[in-house]
């Protein structure tokens, strides 16, 4: 199964925490004292002695909120940022918005790094650890989401998570919130497409009907976006794997309903990227699953007229074929397959001789006359006895014989460098 995606990257962001003088207090700076030397306890002790000798000081309610940060008290730490905002002086906005955005920083960035041990984790089949450091990062994101409560990361982050947890509607509520709350901004907007993106693709490698169905989920949400063709088509891609496996695991009705989706999603692929090869052949054996030979014959045509050189096209289709129980195309597709695998064509041959010895009327002669020699001559022997294969790559034509007769022709799309894309193959 091929799974097209790309990989996530987070930026920490770093506080400088400023001297700004306020109001003068012996309590506020005996607390700074304690700060610094991380005695957090004995830290919170003064500046709670500062709030209640000066109630609007706001550098005191700044370091009060701090201490209660350190101390993972982050709903009261939030409360101290707030009053700290009522009454602070222009000079302290600037620590109180640095003060918000150090500890949203410091409990986003953990949520990743627990997010990504939980993935890992699971990867390793502990399960219960993954659950364990999921619900953590959970929490995580959700104290962060108390400091910086409009930040699109948070939610989108603790939207992952639910799904991780099988939270999907509580996941999607998330989601709903963070897609709202991005508007038309760019950065915010690619980051979202890649959570959806990325999560669509962890859930697929679950290989389960739950995780095809979450990934769907996801990369419906994600083919919203204004994206470059190339990473939309990816989605379409993947979207069509999923429904495959999710008609694989169903019964009745349900099978060609998630055929169906799946043709659709691959026919998404193809109205950008008209030969993409893993869309075709996927939608080519789709078609055979659902016994609709003449339309999986005909996709696979398109493979052959794209790459009539490539052997493996010439063996999806033979397969095709043999499936419709169209046994003479499926057996010369066969001999195609094994002439251009074998790479030997016949050389230093008059062909006109070799026709002639058929009679004036073979069909062999009548070619060469209304097209001249063939770019490459092979001979292909078999059960069903030799066979004469005459390539013209130059026009996109090529003649199958036996005993002189033409028993097999096709066309493709005319090869003017078949020389130089023979000998890349």
């Amino acid at each position: 199964m091929l799974i097209r995606s790309r990989v996530l990257g987070v930026v920490l962001v770093v506080l400088l925490i400023a001297v700004v003088a306020g109001c003068g207090s012996k309590w506020v700076a005996g607390g700074k004292l304690h700060f610094d030397q991380k005695r957090y306890e004995r830290a919170l002790e003064n500046f709670q002695m500062a709030v209640e000798e000066q109630p609007e000081n706001a550098e005191a309610h700044l370091w009060l909120a701090r201490a209660l940060a350190e101390l993972d008290r982050d709903e009261e730490a939030v409360t101290e940022l707030g009053l700290a905002s009522q009454h602070a002086l222009p000079e302290l906005v600037g620590e109180i918005d640095n003060s918000h955005t150090h500890y949203w920083s410091r409990r986003y960035n953990s949520g990743v790094d627990l997010a990504r041990k939980g993935d890992g984790a699971r990867e390793k089949g502990d399960e219960q650890t993954a659950i364990a450091q999921l619900n953590e990062a959970l929490g995580m994101f959700e104290r962060a989401s108390l400091f910086c409560p409009d930040s699109v990361k948070n939610y989108s982050n603790m939207g992952k998570v639910l799904f991780q947890l099988g939270r999907r509607d509580e996941g999607r509520v998330m989601f709903d919130k963070a897609r709202g709350m991005a508007g038309d901004e760019p950065e915010l907007l690619d980051f979202l497409f890649r959570v959806y993106q990325s999560l669509g693709i962890s859930a697929m490698k679950l290989n389960t009907k739950e995780g095809y169905e979450d990934a769907l989920a996801n990369f419906e949400q994600a083919v919203g976006f204004d994206r470059p063709a190339d990473e939309l088509a990816s989605l379409w891609f993947n979207m069509g794997i999923a429904h495959t496996e999710l008609a694989a695991l169903a019964e009745g009705a349900t099978v060609t309903a998630k055929y169906n989706d799946a043709i659709a999603a691959y026919e998404k692929v193809l109205e950008s990227m008209p030969d993409d090869e893993g869309s075709l052949k996927n939608l080519a054996n789709i078609y055979s699953e659902m016994d609709e030979h003449d339309k999986a014959i005909e996709v696979a045509k398109r493979m052959i007229d794209m790459e009539p050189y490539n052997q493996e096209h010439h063996f999806t289709i033979m397969r095709l074929y043999n499936a419709s129980d169209a046994d003479e195309e499926s057996a010369a597709h066969l001999m195609l397959r094994s002439v251009l695998q074998a790479k030997d064509p016949v050389t230093n041959v008059n062909l006109r001789t070799e026709a002639g010895q058929y009679g004036p009327g073979s069909d062999m002669l009548r070619v060469l006359r209304d097209r001249g020699e063939p770019n490459q001559y092979y001979r292909y022997s078999g059960t069903r006895g030799t066979y004469d294969i005459w390539f013209y790559w130059v026009e996109g034509r090529v003649y199958v014989f036996q005993a002189g007769k033409d028993v097999f022709r096709t066309t493709f799309r005319p090869l003017p460098d078949w020389e130089a894309k023979l000998a890349g193959e």
